[in-house]
């Protein structure tokens, strides 16, 4: 029976690990287990897990597990192995074509559909990207990941507002939200949204508050929340965060917002020669931006 297999050969391998590990010995046991005319997929699987444990080359690792998939390719534990490691490769293509795959076999795991969709995204395309999150979705049930569905609905945000529709992108963000309430993330990219439309900035301060109280010292987050307070007027709140938000920030990064943010700050508060300091620091990383320029040639924020 399989299950005796299973535990004959486990027990095997434990003989062997401890009288040195010697792999090529379990190899080869399985190699004969799996030369048959109908070889078994768990144990091919076991094969593969095994294999990883002991830290083979990847490239073996994944031919052992693509080898389930020959046997049994609903083997949803092994895909997923599979899509992770090509997804570590940077193999976008491949990950897209593995996910497809498992859509056909295992059409109710949202996790495919989690890195067909991501996949997509790394390469660019949005509307791939919204078109297989959105089947993702449509397999919600009560046993889903409220982090998997929550990131989905998050980056289903992202990109809608990045295309203009904020009604559809305010309400993925509000789905998000509602299966995760505290996805950092999430809540700052939508309250700095909603402080760009100037729509309801009490709720956008509330949320970016959150972001700040869970990661005190995440640049990003430090100016979504000064640049939320710079909009409802507090110019000496917004200052006190933006300076974190400066201090905070990654200096390899291009922080052009933030300081175009710092110099719009300073110069509300008077400060017009440290805004214009700011403001042309900002302008080095983002040459073409016409209103940064006639900040810088008429001294004054507009």
């Amino acid at each position: 029976e399989l299950e005796t297999k299973i535990v004959m050969i486990r027990s095997f391998i434990q003989e062997n690990e401890r009288n040195g590990g010697d792999s090529t010995e379990v190899l080869n046991l399985f190699t004969k287990i799996l030369n048959v005319p109908k070889p078994s997929g768990e144990l091919a699987e076991l094969r593969a897990a095994y294999m990883d444990l002991k830290k083979m080359p990847q490239d073996s690792v994944d031919a052992a597990f693509q080898k389930v998939l020959t046997i049994a390719p609903d083997n949803a534990s092994a895909r997923l192995q599979l899509v992770q490691s090509l997804w570590d490769q940077k193999k976008y293509d491949e990950v897209i074509d593995m996910t497809n795959q498992a859509q056909a076999y295992n059409p109710d795991e949202m996790v495919f559909y989690y890195f067909g969709g991501m996949a997509h995204y790394m390469k660019g395309d949005d509307d791939a990207t919204l078109v297989t999150f959105r089947k993702g979705l449509a397999q919600i049930n009560e046993k889903s990941s409220p982090d998997l569905v929550s990131d989905l609905y998050m980056i289903m945000g992202d990109i809608l507002n990045k295309k203009g529709l904020e009604d559809e992108s305010f309400a993925a963000y509000d789905s998000c939200l509602q299966w995760k309430d505290d996805n950092v993330m999430a809540l700052n990219n939508y309250a700095y949204y909603m402080s760009e439309e100037g729509t309801d900035l009490h709720k956008a301060e509330s949320m970016s508050y959150k972001t700040v109280k869970a990661e005190p010292n995440n640049g990003t987050y430090l100016d979504t929340y000064a640049w939320i307070l710079f909009k409802e007027e507090r110019y000496a709140d917004a200052k006190t965060y933006i300076d974190a938000a400066l201090k905070n920030s990654d200096s390899t990064e291009n922080n052009s917002t933030i300081l175009e943010h710092a110099g719009d700050i300073y110069a509300m508060n008077g400060m017009i020669d440290d805004a214009m300091k700011y403001w042309k620091q900002a302008l080095d990383g983002d040459g073409k931006n016409a209103v940064l320029k006639w900040k810088i040639n008429n001294r004054q924020y507009i």
